[in-house]
C-alpha cells in the first residue's frame, strides 16, 4: 500500500519515503511508528499512546520515545527540509501534521477516506491490539487475523503439524521453572494430550505427514539415538545412532520413508543436511560442499508434507540467506533464491508449493513457479517456528511466538549475593563493565541490536551508521575505544566523541577482535587462509602477521606472550618458544565471547558449573561463581575482580497463533 504524506510517497510494502528522486528505506522502529501515527491521523498520541501501539505495551524510557520520533522525523527532514511532518504539542503528545491519502483510491469512498478516520480510531486501535494482518493484496495471499490456539503458562515451542491438523509442540513454564511437557492437539477437535515422553531427553520432535508417528533425538547418559515413537501404540523404537552429531533438526520425507538430518560435530563446526533412509538406516550428506562449509552452513530445513522437495536455508554473509529447493527423492536441484536478511524459520504449504519463511516479525513466501519473495504480513512478535496444515478444509499456518527478555545482574564474589543493574522488557546482552560505574551492553530497546551504554543508571544509545548486530566487542585498557568486527572488516568506535573509524577492510575476513598490549594494535582471528588463525596487524606499518600455524581463534597478549583458543579444539592453549601447550583442558570453545586475563589470572565459563578462575602462576583453579538459575554464558569479569556483571533471562510467555491463508492461483 501506498500513502501521500505531502509531498513524500510512503510504500509500506518496500518501507520506503520517496520526493521526488530521493529515497529513504525506514529501519524498523521509524516504520512501526509511521504506520501507528497514519492509523490515528490528526489524533494527538500521548507517549502512553505510543507505547501501547508501538512497543505493544512494553517498558520503554521517555529517551527511547523521544529517540525514535526524532529519527523518524530526520527522515522527513532529509526529504522535506524545514516543513514539519510530526508536530510535538506540549504536556499531550505528538501528531502527525500533514496530510494524508491512499495513493490509488478515490477520496469519496469513505472507508478509506482520512477525513472519515476519525470515526474508526476506537476500531483501529482494537484491531491493532487483536494483531489482525493489513495486506498488500498484490503479494497474492490473503490472510486473516491470528487466532490463538494455546495459552498454557509459560512458552509454547518446537511446533511441527500433520497434513490434517494434529499440532505437537513442547510446552514450559519459564517462570516456575517447572518440566518441559510434549503435546500432542488435535486442533480440529480442540482437544490435547500430554504425551509420556520427557522432553528433557527425547527432544527435536516432529511429527509425521499421516499424525502417526513422532520422530526425536533422545540423549542420556552420554549417548544420542534418533527414535521414532508410534502414538497409537505408545512404543518407542531406536534407529540411528546420532552420537557423533550435535543441534539436530528433523524433519520426515513426504511418503514416510525417510527423514531428514540438520546437525554439526561442534558448535564450531558448520551445519549439514543428512538423508535417512528408515528401511535401511543407510545416510547420505545431500547439502553443502566442504569447499563451501567456512562457518554457518546449512541450519534451517523443511521437507514438503505431501510433495517430492525439501527446502534448506543457507548463511551465505552476514543478514544474508540462501534458500535451496531440491527434489527430496533425487535430490536433483530445483531451485535457488538469494534473500537479503536472516530467517529463524520455514515451512511449506500443506498442498501447494508454496515455501514460507519467516524473519522475527515478518513473514515472507515464495509461491509455486515464481521468483520472487513477497512479504506476507507484519507481526506484533517474532517467530519461533511455524508450520502448515489444514483445519476444516482450510489451509493454516501455525506460528510459535514470544518474546524474550533478559536484564543485567552483578554477583559480588565475596559476599555471593546478586543485584540488579540494569532490567527492562528488552533483550540484553554482551556486557562490558567500565570504570566510573559504566557499563557497555548490546540491546534491542528500539527494535535493532544496538550498542549501549549504562551511566548513572540512566541507558544512551551510541549511535552508529548501520546495526552494530549481536556481535562481540573488546575496550581498550584506557577505556577511550571500542573494536568490533562487522560482516570482516574491523572498526573502532571512539567514546568521548562518538566517532567511528574503519581499521581495515572485509578481505581480511576478521573475527573476535581483540586490543594488544600496546593500547592500539590488534588481535584477531581469521579463515583467510582457509583454517582458523590467530593473526596479529600493526596499525603503524598497517601489516598483517599470522600468529599460529595449527589454529587460533580469539587470544590476548598478556606480559608479551599470547594465549588463544582454537575454533576446532577445546581448551586454552600458549606459544612457548613457538610451541603450543595447552594450559587448560577443560575450556570449551563457547567461550570465544568473554574469556578474560586480569592481572595473572584467567577467567572462563565451564558448562553447568560456573565462572573459573586459573592462576598463571600457580596453575591453580577456583570457581568463582557458580552458574545461577537463567544464567547466560555472556559476563564480564570487574577489573578489581571483585564482582561479575552477566546477562540473566526473564520469565517468557508466549502461545501458538493460528493464521488462515488462502493462496491465489
Amino acid at each position: 500500500m501506498k500513502y501521500k504524506l505531502g509531498k513524500v510517497i510512503f510504500d509500506s510494502q518496500k518501507h520506503t519515503l520517496t520526493c521526488s528522486s530521493h529515497v529513504r528505506e525506514l529501519d524498523p522502529k521509524s516504520y512501526e511508528l509511521l504506520i501507528v501515527f497514519i492509523n490515528n491521523h490528526n489524533d494527538v498520541l500521548s507517549r502512553e499512546q505510543l507505547i501501547t501501539l508501538a512497543w505493544q505495551g512494553r517498558v520503554v524510557s521517555d529517551s527511547a520515545i523521544n529517540k525514535a520520533v526524532s529519527k523518524l522525523r530526520q527522515h522527513f527532514e532529509a526529504l522535506i527540509p524545514n516543513i514539519e511532518v510530526i508536530s510535538t504539542k506540549a504536556k499531550f503528545g505528538y501528531v502527525l501534521s500533514c496530510p494524508v491519502e491512499k495513493v490509488g483510491y478515490k477520496k469519496h469512498k469513505a472507508i478509506f477516506s482520512y477525513t472519515a478516520l476519525g470515526l474508526f480510531s476506537a476500531t483501529l486501535l482494537i484491531v491493532f491490539i487483536l494483531h489482525i494482518m493489513q495486506l498488500d493484496q498484490s503479494t497474492g495471499t490473503e490472510v486473516t487475523y491470528l487466532e490463538r490456539v494455546t495459552a498454557h503458562n509459560g512458552i509454547e515451542i518446537h511446533i511441527s503439524a500433520s497434513r490434517l491438523g494434529e499440532l505437537l509442540y513442547v510446552t514450559a513454564e519459564s517462570a516456575t521453572n517447572q518440566p518441559s511437557q510434549l503435546i500432542l492437539r488435535s486442533t480440529e477437535k480442540r482437544q490435547e494430550s500430554i504425551l509420556p515422553l520427557n522432553p528433557k531427553y527425547f527432544h527435536s520432535t516432529v511429527i509425521s505427514p499421516s499424525g502417526k508417528t513422532i520422530a526425536g533425538v533422545k540423549k542420556q547418559n552420554n549417548g544420542c539415538i534418533i527414535t521414532f515413537y508410534d502414538i497409537k501404540q505408545n512404543r518407542q523404537v531406536d534407529t540411528f545412532d546420532c552420537v557423533s552429531m550435535e543441534d539436530i533438526k528433523l524433519t520426515w520425507q513426504n511418503n514416510e520413508e525417510a527423514i531428514f538430518i540438520r546437525a554439526r560435530k561442534s558448535n564450531a563446526a558448520p551445519f549439514f543436511v543428512y538423508r535417512i533412509m528408515l528401511a535401511t538406516k543407510s545416510i547420505q550428506q545431500i547439502s553443502l560442499p566442504l569447499k563451501e562449509a567456512q562457518l554457518g552452513g546449512d541450519f534451517l530445513l523443511a521437507a514438503h508434507p505431501s510433495k517430492n522437495l525439501l527446502a534448506y536455508a543457507r548463511y551465505s554473509g552476514v543478514n544474508q540467506t540462501q534458500v535451496h529447493i531440491i527434489n527430496s527423492i533425487s535430490l536433483d536441484k530445483v531451485a535457488t533464491y538469494d534473500i537479503n536478511h536472516s530467517l529463524n524459520a520455514i515451512t511449506w504449504h500443506v498442498a501447494t508449493e508454496t515455501l514460507y519463511l519467516a524473519n522475527q516479525k515478518s513473514l515472507y513466501e515464495i509461491q509455486e513457479h515464481s521468483a520472487e519473495v513477497n512479504l506476507i504480513t507484519q507481526l506484533s512478535y517474532p517467530v519461533h517456528s511455524i508450520s502448515a496444515s489444514q483445519v476444516g478444509g482450510k489451509d493454516v499456518l501455525f506460528l510459535s511466538q514470544y518474546h524474550a527478555s533478559t536484564q543485567l545482574q552483578t554477583f559480588n564474589i565475596n559476599t555471593k549475593a546478586a543485584t540488579t543493574v540494569f532490567a527492562n522488557a528488552a533483550l540484553n546482552r554482551l556486557p562490558k563493565k567500565l570504570k566510573n560505574n559504566k557499563t557497555l551492553f548490546v540491546s534491542d530497546i528500539e527494535q535493532q541490536h544496538d550498542l549501549w551504554m549504562i551511566d548513572d543508571g540512566s541507558p544512551k544509545r551510541l549511535i552508529l551508521p548501520f546495526e552494530f548486530g549481536f556481535t562481540r566487542y573488546h575496550i581498550n585498557h584506557t577505556e577511550e575505544y571500542v573494536v568490533f568486527e562487522k560482516a570482516g572488516a574491523v572498526y573502532e568506535y571512539e567514546l568521548s566523541s562518538l566517532t567511528l573509524n574503519k581499521v581495515f577492510d572485509a578481505t581480511h575476513k576478521a573475527y573476535a577482535v581483540n586490543y594488544t598490549n600496546n593500547n592500539h594494535d590488534l588481535l584477531y582471528g581469521s579463515n583467510k587462509t582457509g583454517q582458523w588463525q590467530l593473526w596479529y596487524f600493526d596499525r603503524q606499518l598497517k601489516q598483517h602477521k599470522q600468529l599460529t600455524q595449527h589454529g587460533g581463534y580469539s587470544g590476548y597478549l598478556y606480559k608479551d606472550k599470547l594465549y588463544f583458543t582454537k575454533r576446532e579444539h577445546s581448551g586454552l592453549w600458549t606459544l612457548n618458544k613457538n610451541k603450543e601447550v595447552r594450559i587448560i583442558e577443560n575450556f570449551s570453545n563457547i567461550n570465544w565471547l568473554n574469556w578474560q586475563i586480569i592481572n595473572g589470572s584467567i577467567y572462563f565459563y565451564r558448562k553447568t558449573s560456573g565462572i573459573w578462575s586459573y592462576d598463571l602462576k600457580t596453575t591453580e583453579e577456583r570457581l568463582v561463581m557458580p552458574t545461577p538459575h537463567n544464567f547466560v554464558h555472556q559476563y564480564t569479569v570487574h577489573a578489581d575482580q571483585q564482582s561479575i556483571t552477566y546477562v540473566h533471562i526473564q520469565p517468557m510467555q508466549g502461545d501458538i497463533q493460528k493464521l488462515t491463508i488462502q493462496a491465489h492461483h
